[in-house]
C-alpha cells in the first residue's frame, strides 16, 4: 500500500526576512496534490499545486513523463499552478501527473500523483445456489466481489421482491473475512429464509453512490430435520493470512472464524509469553486483532483460540507477524534549506530509513544528475550532497527521492548564494534605560554576503570595550551583565565585510533597580472577613515621580495604589494577587496568595442507583468545597407520608455514595443531600431525580400504649396510642379491637369476646357495661395484606369507669403534741376498701387544709394507701389480681404535713379517693398554729450603684408565717466575718455604705418574726470605680408643704440612668430675700426629707446637696414655694378642721357598713357547721360527691370548692396505686408530688403570687 507523504518545505527567510541584493529566492512547493486520487467520469477534476519564491515561480506539468501542454481538456489556474480537467474520462485523465514551480534560482517538484476513474463492474450472472444445513451446522456462503477502484464495501442481505432489502448484521455467530465471505458458526432457525426470499452478496462504491447485487442464496432447512438443537465442538471455519508482513505506522489485522455449537469465543494472546500491546484492539465481537500503528516491537508470533466451554476441546490457530517499513525521514526530519554566502560550503543530507533499505535519488531543479552540468565543487555521496566554495550562481533546488517495494518520499531542498555589502536589520534604540543589576542586551544585527563582523565601542572616543561583563553575541548584539551606574554611555556597534562597513550608534542609561521594600503576605480568611494587602516599593530617585505599583488578580489588572482592600471578601476572590511596582525602566513584584473559605456548595446530581424493598442507593455529585475540604455528607429523605419540609437524616457520609437503610413499606421516597466542611453545612441539594417506591405489606407491629381510662360509669373505654402514617405498610389500614370481661380472682374470661374495627380514631367507648370490671383487650394493626404477628404483649388487661366512693373517713382529728408552725399529724378510722365500696381502685386518702382568713388559698397531702400498679399490665404478666389495703381495721390512718402557715388558724376535712373522684367530706375540724420564722424574701435585686454605697431593694417574703418585726441586711466580708445593719420591717429599700470603690459584694437580706429569723437571699452588687467626678446632680420633685413644714423629696439624678449617684443628701433652705440659709441633716437611707419649724406664710427658696466621701457635692436647681398664711382668721381654721372631721366620719361609717355585709355573709355560712351541711362551707356539695379533684390535684377557685372533671374527660383518669413508697402522682395530669416520711406526700402551695400581710391591721407602706 502506497504511503501519501505529504512534503511541505517552507522558505527560511534571510536573517529574519532581508532581501537579497537582487532580491531573489528559489521557489518552495506550498500546495501539492494527493499520491493517488480517483475521479467520477466526466466530473471536473482539480489538481492542487503552488509554490512561494521570487521572482514569482512559473508552473508546468508532466503526465506520465512528458510536459503536459495546456488544451481544451486541461486548464491551468493563473495565479497559481493549479491544473484543471474539465470534462475528465478514461482516455483524456487517467495517467502519472506532476507539478513543476521554477524560477532563475531553481525548480522544486511535487510528488507524483496517480489519477484514475472510479468504477463498479457488476456481478457475473449465474444460477443461485441452494444450502439445506441443519440446526446448529455452520455455513458459508462465497462471494466474489467484481472489481471496483476504489475498493467497494462488501455487506450481505436477505432479499425478498416488493420488499426492502433486510441487511445481516455482523455478530459473534455471523461474521464477514477479508473478501466479503458470510460465514455463520452454527445456524439457527432464524436463518432460513422464507419462500421467494434469498441471501444476495453486495458490492457498494460509496464514491459513485453505487451498489450492485451477487447472486441468489437460499438457505432452506432439511426435510427429514426434526429442529433438535445439536452440540458441535469447534472449528476453524477460516483465518486471515497466517503469515504476512505489516507496514510501520499502518494497522495490522488478524482474524479468526470459528465454527460450533454454542457459538465459541475467540481470544488472543502473544505466544512468547508477552502481553499483547496496550493499544491493540479486539475487533469484530473478539475474532479480529487490530493493531493501530504498528512497529518493530510489535513484530512476532500471535494465537487466537476458539472455545465454547461446552464441547470441548478448544480449538487455537498460530499467526506470524513480521513488521517492515516504508521510506520515512529519521527523526521526522527531511533535508533542509540552505542560505549561504559566498565561499562558504554547505552540505545536504537524506536521513531515511525503511525496510528493505530505500534506495535515493537526488535530482537537480527536478531533473536527474545526469542531465545537470557538472561542477567540480559538487560532491554526491550516497544520501549526501557538498559544495565547497559556493558562487552566486550555484543557486538550485535538489530533490532527495527515497524508495522501496513499500513505498516512496520526496523533498525539496534549496542552495541560495548570496553576495551583498552590510545593511543594518535592527539598531539600537537612540536610549535605553536599565536597571542595575540586570542583563541587557543593545541590539545590533546586520546583514551581507560574506556575513559582516561586528565590532562594539563606547563613547565619543569610541574606546573598545574590556571586562568579562561585556560580551558579543553571535547575532552582533551587545550583552552586558550585572551592568550599574558607570556603564551609563554611548555604544557604538560597526559591521564590516569585504564590499563595506556600516556604523549604529545609541545611549544606555543604568538606573538604580526598583524594589518590593514590603511585599503583600499570604493570607486565608472566612467568607465575608475583610482583606487588605500592603505593598511598598523604591526606586531610583530620578525615577521616582514614575514610580506606580498596580495589583493584579491572576494576571488582570485591578488597581493602583500600594493598598488593596477587599471588604466582605468572596470565594470568587480567591486567587494569586501580584503587586507591580515600575517606573517605565524596570519592574519588580511580590505575589500573595488569598484563599477565601466559606461553608461548600450543595451537591449536584442526586441519583437513586438502587431500589429495595428497605434500602436505597444514592450517588451525587460534589459541590464545590469552597477552599476547606467537605468532611462529611448527610442524606435527608422524604416520605410520601411527610410534610413536603419533612425530612429525616438517612444516612451521614464521607463519600459521594451512600446506603438509606430502614425504608418502610408503601411509601414513595425523595432524596436530598448537604455537604459539611469546617466552615458549616452547604444548602440542601436539589430533589433526586426520581424516586424510590417500597412495596405494601402487613404492619409489622401493633399499636402501644393499649389500656383503659375512666370515662362516664358504665361505659368500658379503650385507648392506644395510634401508628404513625409511615407503620401502616399499606391501604386499608384500621385497627381490629377485642374484649372480654375477665375474673378478679381467676385467669379466666366471663363473657363473650368481642370485636371492633375502628378506622382514624384512637380510642373505643363500649356503652352499658357494669362499673370497674376486669377486662381482657388486645388492638390489632390491620391493612389489605394482612394484620401484624400477635405476640405476648399484644393482650392486655384493663379495667371499666369507676364511680364515685360510697365511704367517708369517721373521727378525722389531729394530734396537738405534734404541731408546730409549720407541721402536725392528722388521724382518721380507716374506711372499708373493698372494690364495691370504693367503686373504684381505692388510692387512698386526700386532706384539704386552709387558714380560716383566706378560704381560697387551700393545701392538699395525700396518703396512699395502695402503691400503684401498671394500669393495663399485658397477658405474660398474668393480669392484675384484687388488691385489698393491708391495714388493720382497728388502725388510725395517720398523714402528717410540714406545710402548716405559722401563726394561723387552720381548718382541715379528710376524703377518701379512687382512680375516678373523691368521696364525702369527713368532720371538718379547727386549729390554731404558733407563729414561725417567715420565708424568705419574693425578690432581691441591687438598683442603685456608687463608688462606696449600694442600694438594694425588695419584697416582702410570700409567707411571713406571723408578723414581720424587721429585717437584717448587710454584705459578707472576710471569712466568717459579716457587716449588718437592722431595717424597719415597714421598709422595702436600704442603702448600705462604707464599701471600696470598683469591688464586688455579695449582699444579703433576711427577714425577722419574734420566732426568729428566715433564711437568706443574696445577691452580688458591684460598686463603681472612683471617677474623680462630682456626683450626679439630684432633681428636685414637688413637695408636701403644710403650715410649718415641707416634705422636700427629690431623685437622684437628673438623668434617666444614674451615672455617679451620691452616699448622702442634705438640704438648703432660706426665706427668700433673707441672707441666712440652713441645712438640714444628712440623709443616707431615703430620698425625701421632712423641713419642721417653718415659718407660715413664707416663701422658701431650698436646694438639695449630693455628697460623697470623697468630699465632691453637687446642688440641684433651687425650687420655691409658699407656706399658707398665718393671718387667717381662726374661725377659717376652725372650718378646715371641721370639714376634715366630717369627712373622717363618712369615711368610718363606710367602712363599718362593710364589716357588717361580711359578717353577716360569713354568719350565713357558719350557721351551718352543726349539721352535714357544715361541709358546704367551701363548696362541698353532700348531694354531689363527684365534684371532687383528682388524686393529688390542686385547684383554686373563690371558695375551696373542688370540681371534678366533667364526665369523660381525659383529666378524670386516676389510674391504680401500687405501694405505699410510691407516688400518686403517677396516675395524675399535675404535677407530681413529694412523700414526706410517713408516706404522705406533699401537695402544691395554692395561692403563691399572693402577698404575705405584715399585720391584720396594719396598713403597707413602702417607704423609697
Amino acid at each position: 500500500m502506497d504511503i501519501i507523504v505529504v512534503s511541505l518545505l517552507l522558505l527560511s527567510c534571510i536573517t529574519n526576512g532581508v532581501e537579497s541584493i537582487n532580491g531573489g529566492r528559489p521557489p518552495v512547493i506550498t500546495a501539492h496534490p494527493s499520491t493517488q486520487m480517483a475521479y467520477k467520469e466526466f466530473d471536473a477534476v482539480e489538481l492542487p499545486c503552488d509554490a512561494s519564491g521570487f521572482p514569482k515561480p512559473q508552473f508546468f506539468w508532466e503526465k506520465d513523463g512528458l510536459q503536459l501542454n495546456t488544451t481544451n481538456d486541461f486548464v491551468r489556474d493563473n495565479s497559481s499552478g493549479k491544473l484543471t480537467i474539465k470534462k475528465a474520462t478514461a482516455a483524456v485523465a487517467d495517467g502519472v501527473y506532476q507539478c513543476f514551480a521554477s524560477n532563475s534560482f531553481g525548480v522544486a517538484v511535487t510528488q507524483k500523483t496517480t489519477l484514475k476513474r472510479a468504477e463498479l463492474s457488476t456481478f457475473p450472472t449465474a444460477e443461485a445456489k441452494s444450502f439445506f444445513p441443519s440446526i446448529g451446522d455452520k455455513l458459508t456462503l462465497n462471494c466474489t466481489p467484481p472489481p471496483s477502484y476504489p475498493a467497494a464495501t462488501i455487506y450481505w442481505g436477505k432479499s425478498k421482491p416488493g420488499t426492502k432489502l433486510q441487511s445481516i448484521d455482523n455478530s459473534k455467530r455471523v461474521s464477514l473475512d477479508y473478501h466479503g465471505n458470510l460465514y455463520f458458526s452454527n445456524v439457527l432457525k432464524d436463518d432460513y429464509v422464507e419462500e421467494n426470499q434469498n441471501y444476495v452478496c453486495i458490492a457498494e462504491q460509496l464514491m459513485l453512490r453505487t451498489l450492485v447485487q451477487g447472486d441468489d442464496r437460499i438457505v432452506r432447512q432439511p426435510g427429514n430435520d426434526s429442529a433438535h438443537f445439536t452440540y458441535h465442538p469447534p472449528a476453524l471455519m477460516w483465518s486471515s493470512p497466517t503469515t504476512f508482513i505489516a507496514i510501520r505506522e499502518q494497522t495490522a489485522r488478524m482474524k479468526c472464524i470459528f465454527s460450533g455449537n454454542p457459538t465459541p469465543t475467540v481470544s488472543w494472546k502473544r505466544i512468547n509469553n508477552s502481553p499483547l500491546p496496550e493499544k491493540v484492539i479486539n475487533d469484530s465481537f473478539g475474532q479480529e486483532l487490530v493493531i493501530p500503528r504498528v512497529n518493530v516491537s510489535d513484530a512476532g508470533l500471535y494465537q487466537c483460540t476458539g472455545n465454547n466451554t461446552i464441547t470441548g476441546p478448544f480449538i487455537s490457530h498460530n499467526f506470524t507477524l513480521t513488521v517492515e517499513a516504508a521510506p520515512y525521514w529519521i527523526h521526522g526530519e527531511a533535508p533542509k534549506d540552505i542560505n549561504a554566502s559566498e565561499d562558504d560550503t554547505v552540505e545536504f543530507e537524506c536521513s531515511v530509513a525503511g525496510s528493505p533499505n530505500p534506495t535515493v535519488v537526488w535530482t537537480i531543479n527536478g531533473r536527474p544528475l545526469s542531465e545537470a552540468e557538472p561542477n567540480s565543487r559538487r560532491v554526491i555521496s550516497g544520501n549526501r550532497v557538498k559544495f565547497s566554495t559556493v558562487e552566486k550562481n550555484d543557486s538550485q533546488v535538489f530533490q532527495c527521492l527515497a524508495s522501496n517495494h513499500h513505498g516512496s518520499i520526496m523533498a525539496n531542498a534549496y542552495l541560495f548564494v548570496r553576495a551583498e555589502k552590510p545593511s543594518v536589520l535592527e539598531s539600537l534604540p537612540k536610549l535605553t534605560k536599565v536597571p542595575e543589576e540586570k542583563t541587557v542586551t543593545l541590539m545590533c544585527r546586520m546583514d551581507g554576503a560574506p556575513k559582516p563582523v561586528i565590532t562594539w565601542h563606547r563613547g565619543h572616543d569610541k574606546r573598545p570595550l574590556s571586562g568579562h561583563r561585556f560580551r558579543i553575541l553571535p547575532t552582533g548584539d551587545l550583552e552586558i551583565t550585572n551592568p550599574d551606574t558607570e556603564d551609563s554611555d554611548m555604544y557604538f556597534c560597526t559591521g564590516k565585510n569585504k564590499f563595506d562597513e556600516e556604523t549604529v550608534h545609541g545611549e544606555l542609561v543604568v538606573r538604580r533597580k526598583t524594589q518590593i521594600v514590603q511585599p503583600p503576605r499570604s493570607q486565608s480568611v472566612n467568607v465575608s472577613e475583610r482583606v487588605e494587602f500592603t505593598c511598598r516599593a523604591d526606586t531610583d530617585p530620578k525615577e521616582l515621580s514614575n514610580l506606580n505599583v498596580t495589583w493584579h488578580k491572576n494576571n488582570q489588572p485591578l488597581v493602583i495604589g500600594d493598598r488593596l482592600v477587599i471588604d466582605r471578601a468572596q470565594v470568587s476572590d480567591s486567587g494569586t494577587f501580584t503587586c507591580q511596582a515600575t517606573n517605565d525602566v524596570d519592574t519588580s513584584e511580590a505575589t500573595a496568595v488569598l484563599i477565601v473559605k466559606d461553608r461548600p456548595n450543595p451537591p449536584t446530581n442526586i441519583r437513586i442507583t438502587g431500589c429495595l424493598s428497605t434500602r436505597a442507593e444514592l450517588s451525587w455529585t460534589a459541590g464545590e468545597d469552597n477552599n476547606d475540604p467537605i468532611v462529611a455528607y448527610v442524606v435527608y429523605y422524604n416520605a410520601s407520608y411527610d410534610p413536603p419540609e419533612g425530612y429525616h437524616v438517612g444516612a451521614r457520609v464521607n463519600r459521594t455514595s451512600a446506603t438509606v437503610r430502614h425504608l418502610r413499606p408503601w411509601a414513595n421516597y425523595t432524596f436530598q443531600v448537604t455537604a459539611q466542611n469546617g466552615l458549616g453545612t452547604s444548602d440542601r441539594s436539589g430533589f433526586s431525580s426520581g424516586s424510590c417506591s417500597t412495596l405494601q405489606e402487613k404492619p409489622h407491629s401493633n399499636p402501644t400504649g393499649v389500656c383503659t381510662r375512666n370515662g362516664n360509669p358504665q361505659e368500658l373505654v379503650i385507648t392506644w396510642k395510634p401508628m404513625h402514617r409511615s407503620e401502616y405498610n399499606g391501604e386499608g389500614f384500621h385497627y381490629l379491637v377485642s374484649y372480654q370481661r375477665w375474673s378478679f380472682d381467676a385467669e379466666v374470661g366471663v363473657g363473650e369476646n368481642m370485636s371492633k374495627k375502628v378506622y382514624n380514631n384512637s380510642e373505643l367507648v363500649v356503652k352499658n357495661q357494669e362499673i370497674y370490671k376486669r377486662y381482657r383487650i388486645s388492638v390489632l394493626a390491620v391493612n389489605n395484606v394482612g394484620s401484624a404477628p400477635v405476640r405476648g404483649n399484644s393482650v392486655h388487661y384493663g379495667y371499666s369507669s369507676e364511680g364515685v366512693p360510697t365511704v367517708t373517713p369517721m373521727n378525722f382529728r389531729h394530734d396537738n403534741e405534734t404541731l408546730n408552725s409549720t407541721s402536725v399529724t392528722f388521724l382518721w378510722d380507716p374506711v372499708d376498701d373493698s372494690p364495691e365500696a370504693i367503686n373504684g381502685r381505692f388510692l387512698g386518702y386526700r386532706v384539704f387544709f386552709w387558714r380560716q382568713n383566706f378560704p381560697d388559698d387551700v393545701r392538699t397531702e395525700d396518703k396512699s394507701i395502695n402503691s400503684p400498679a401498671d394500669p393495663c399490665p399485658t397477658a405474660d404478666d398474668r393480669g392484675q389480681r384484687r388488691v385489698r389495703s393491708r391495714r388493720s381495721s382497728s388502725d388510725s390512718v395517720t398523714l402528717t404535713t410540714h406545710r402548716l402557715w405559722g401563726g394561723a388558724s387552720i381548718v382541715a376535712s379528710a376524703v377518701v379517693v379512687n382512680g375516678a373522684s373523691t368521696g364525702d367530706r369527713s368532720n371538718t375540724i379547727e386549729f390554731d398554729t404558733p407563729e414561725g420564722v417567715p420565708d424568705m424574701v419574693n425578690t432581691l435585686e441591687v438598683v442603685e450603684r456608687g463608688a462606696h454605697h449600694l442600694k438594694i431593694e425588695w419584697t416582702v417574703p410570700l409567707e411571713v408565717n406571723g408578723k414581720l418585726t424587721h429585717y437584717y441586711c448587710g454584705y459578707v466580708g472576710a471569712p466568717n466575718h459579716t457587716h449588718m445593719c437592722h431595717v424597719d420591717a415597714l421598709r422595702t429599700t436600704a442603702k448600705i455604705h462604707g464599701l471600696s470603690p470598683n469591688l464586688t459584694y455579695q449582699l444579703f437580706i433576711e427577714a425577722h418574726t419574734s420566732a426568729g429569723a428566715g433564711p437568706r437571699k443574696y445577691v452580688y452588687g458591684t460598686t463603681l470605680p472612683l471617677s474623680g467626678l462630682r456626683p450626679d446632680v439630684p432633681k428636685i420633685e414637688e413637695p408636701e408643704l403644710g403650715e410649718t413644714f415641707a416634705v422636700i423629696k427629690w431623685r437622684s439624678s437628673v438623668h434617666a440612668q444614674p451615672k455617679n449617684p451620691a452616699s448622702s443628701f442634705h438640704v438648703e433652705y432660706e426665706i427668700k430675700d433673707s441672707k441666712e440659709v440652713n441645712h438640714s441633716e444628712k440623709e443616707t437611707q431615703h430620698n425625701w426629707i421632712n423641713l419642721t419649724d417653718l415659718n407660715p406664710g413664707k416663701q422658701y427658696r431650698v436646694a438639695v446637696v449630693a455628697s460623697n466621701p470623697a468630699g465632691e457635692s453637687s446642688r440641684s436647681e433651687p425650687k420655691e414655694f409658699i407656706l399658707g398664711k398665718s393671718d387667717e382668721p381662726v374661725l377659717h381654721s376652725a372650718e378646715q378642721n371641721l370639714w376634715w372631721l366630717i369627712l373622717l366620719i363618712l369615711l368610718f361609717l363606710l367602712l363599718l357598713i362593710i364589716i357588717i355585709i361580711l359578717c353577716c355573709i360569713r354568719h350565713r355560712r357558719q350557721g351551718k357547721y352543726a349539721v352535714y351541711e357544715k361541709e358546704k362551707l367551701h363548696g362541698c356539695n353532700t348531694d354531689t360527691t363527684n365534684e371532687e379533684p383528682t388524686f393529688g390535684e390542686y385547684t383554686k377557685s373563690a371558695v375551696p370548692t373542688l370540681q371534678a372533671p366533667q364526665e369523660g374527660s381525659m383529666d378524670s383518669i386516676i389510674k391504680p396505686l401500687e405501694s405505699d413508697s410510691n407516688s400518686l402522682a403517677e396516675y395524675e395530669e399535675t404535677d407530681p408530688m413529694k412523700f414526706n416520711e410517713d408516706g404522705s406526700f406533699i401537695g402544691q402551695y395554692g395561692g403563691q403570687k399572693k402577698e404575705a400581710a405584715l399585720d391584720q391591721n396594719a396598713p403597707f407602706a413602702t417607704i423609697v
